[in-house]
């Protein structure tokens, strides 16, 4: 949608063609945007640019993504976000933590579905643009060329001067993630239903290549006898994760990815997160769903948790205890810094590593242009969003929240501006 709003403001005629009847995508499931250098946060009083964006993502992905795109993403996230919120009438908030960045960075709006429901408003009045929804594309039309000259649908065909994919990626695509993502196979998929790698298989039948495709966002903390999530805050907060044998095993604040993609490679795919009084209080609102529907027990002591939550308990009494000592001052094993001490009464719950989105695909360039493996461009054809090959690079590490939204609101626009510009030359 936001390829479509920008294409159409720069003057081109837009047609709109959706898979379900479901509209968003896991925009819809997100809960912000990630931008450095907004008009919020200097309003709030903060500090950032895009430089230290950039310094953020290549740290996380330990500088194997593309160096173009990853400066792209940091430089034009504000300035689309802002479009946005003047085409929109959206008005963002600077969410309070900085989840795993080096400045608070997640502009909300009530939820990706806020979000996605005023920007279909706007791109539904916008007279250059004609929506059609549960309109599956079975393949894209080439000439003898090999430029992108249509779509086929279940409906029929549809010529096009350009052609732009952004059905997200394929974390519904059982198939596809085996042979991808082994590590991820069997795990709970919890995004879009639509998300069946549509992009990437035409794409690639077009001559495209991909890259990255292992990567992918590993949410570890879903609580899988109830299909749902523990609120990400709780980690933030103070809120630590162990084995079975109460042992932490990693700096839980490299949420969701470091967490993650450690517990792939644990017994069940699952670990125990560990939270107390102060933090229950302090994520209150987020939590109340999981209070609602009972998904942590409760112990007046650590060893009284961990009996309840059938883990070892002198590991979990170490391990909190070991965390207080560095609360005190300095670093824990893990590198972690600890705000607050942990103390009874203590909460627990088993969660396991979830699928959220997949974050590899189409290799393209700075204008979202699909590109072969020679690396020239396929007439006509652009990709965005976790279409995309992404800022996260390869495997279950890289990925730093809100990668997925900033390629599809970047790429979305330089996309749609690029193509409009260019059937006009």
């Amino acid at each position: 949608m936001v390829a479509a709003l920008a294409a159409a403001e720069s003057g081109a005629r837009v047609l709109l063609v959706e898979k379900t009847d479901i509209p968003g995508g896991n925009t819809a499931l997100t809960t912000s945007l990630v931008v450095a250098g907004s008009r919020y946060q200097r309003d709030e009083g903060i500090e950032d640019d895009p430089e230290a964006f950039i310094a953020d993502i290549t740290r996380r992905n330990g500088g194997q993504a593309s160096p173009g795109l990853v400066k792209l993403m940091a430089q034009q996230g504000a300035p689309v976000l802002e479009w946005l919120a003047d085409r929109t009438g959206i008005e963002f908030t600077v969410a309070q933590g900085a989840s795993g960045h080096s400045q608070r960075r997640a502009h909300g709006c009530g939820g990706g579905w806020a979000f996605v429901r005023e920007l279909i408003s706007t791109v539904t009045k916008h007279p250059n643009i004609e929506i059609r929804w549960s309109t599956p594309v079975r393949s894209l039309i080439l000439d003898s060329s090999g430029a992108a000259i249509g779509i086929q649908t279940e409906k029929g065909v549809i010529t096009a001067g350009k052609v732009i994919l952004a059905t997200g990626g394929f974390g519904a695509n059982k198939d596809m993630v085996a042979h991808y993502i082994p590590k991820a196979d069997g795990i709970p998929y919890r995004g879009h239903p639509g998300v069946e790698g549509d992009s990437v298989r035409m794409g690639l039948e077009a001559g495209g290549v991909v890259a990255n495709m292992d990567s992918f966002l590993p949410y570890p903390t879903y609580f899988r006898p109830l299909q749902l999530p523990m609120p990400q805050p709780l980690i933030h907060n103070g809120a630590i994760l162990v084995g079975e044998n109460g042992g932490r095993f990693v700096d839980e604040t490299r949420y969701p990815s470091g967490p993650g993609a450690t517990m792939l490679d644990m017994p069940g795919k699952c670990a125990y997160e560990i939270f107390d009084a102060r933090i229950r209080q302090e994520v209150a609102s987020e939590l109340a769903p999981v209070i609602a529907r009972q998904a942590f027990v409760t112990g007046s002591s650590s060893d009284e948790l961990a009996a309840k939550l059938g883990i070892d308990p002198k590991g979990l009494s170490q391990s909190i205890e070991e965390y207080n000592a560095a609360a005190s001052g300095g670093t824990d094993q893990f590198g972690r810094t600890p705000q607050a001490l942990l103390s009874a009464p203590f909460y627990g719950a088993q969660v396991w590593v979830s699928l959220y989105n997949t974050q590899g695909g189409l290799r393209v360039n700075e204008n979202g242009q699909a590109l072969k493996a020679d690396g020239t461009t396929i007439p006509n054809l652009y990709a965005g969003g976790d279409a995309s090959e992404g800022i996260s690079g390869p495997g279950a590490t890289g990925y730093l929240p809100g990668n997925g939204t900033l390629t599809a609101i970047v790429l979305g626009k330089v996309a749609g501006e690029h193509a409009a510009r260019s059937l006009q030359d």
